[in-house]
């Protein structure tokens, strides 16, 4: 007994250590520091626009007050807003690009550790299958006999099967 729960740690201890992203290269770090720096840049850009365009419509409807923000004003910051929106949308292409190629890396570095998983949750399915479906018959002996075991397990083990396993079952052979 000890030896399969030794085994089974082993299983779990080595899918837990092989099922990791590898780091992110310092490019990526980068290239997504660039990004939320230059959206950051273009948030607060937009926010300056929005406000100036907002004062200028108050001080046009307060027609005696002096104007506080020009129409040239607006014209400056409208322009250093379009800068802002061509340096994020670069940044944006320069992060999705980095992304992209790491991601990629990543799903070919992964993929027979992820399809190993994926056989070890069949196999684990299966298994655990057979072993309540021999509760199962037990509990329709037992239900046809006349006789109570006073056991939820068996007596609940036919719908465990129903409702849980081939539901599980149905899903992992997806996977594969």
């Amino acid at each position: 007994m000890l030896a399969k729960v030794s085994q089974k740690q082993n299983e779990t201890a080595h899918f837990r250590a092989v099922l990791q992203l590898p780091p992110q290269s310092a490019e990526l770090i980068a290239a997504e520091e660039s990004y939320t720096v230059a959206t950051g840049a273009r948030v607060q850009m937009a926010k300056r626009f929005e406000d100036a365009k907002l004062q200028a419509s108050v001080d046009a409807t307060l027609k005696r007050r002096i104007a506080t923000v020009t129409p040239e004003q607006i014209t400056a910051i409208q322009d250093e807003l379009l800068q802002v929106v061509g340096a994020e949308t670069s940044a944006r292409a320069a992060f999705d690009t980095v992304h992209r190629e790491y991601s990629e890396a990543t799903r070919s570095a992964l993929r027979d550790h992820i399809a190993a998983y994926v056989e070890a949750i069949a196999q684990k399915a299966a298994e655990l299958d057979e072993l309540i479906s021999a509760g199962a018959a037990l509990s329709e002996q037992a239900t046809r006999a006349h006789i109570s075991l006073r056991s939820p397990v068996i007596a609940t083990s036919s719908q465990m099967q129903k409702a849980y396993l081939s539901p599980l079952i149905k899903l992992v052979r997806g996977w594969l």
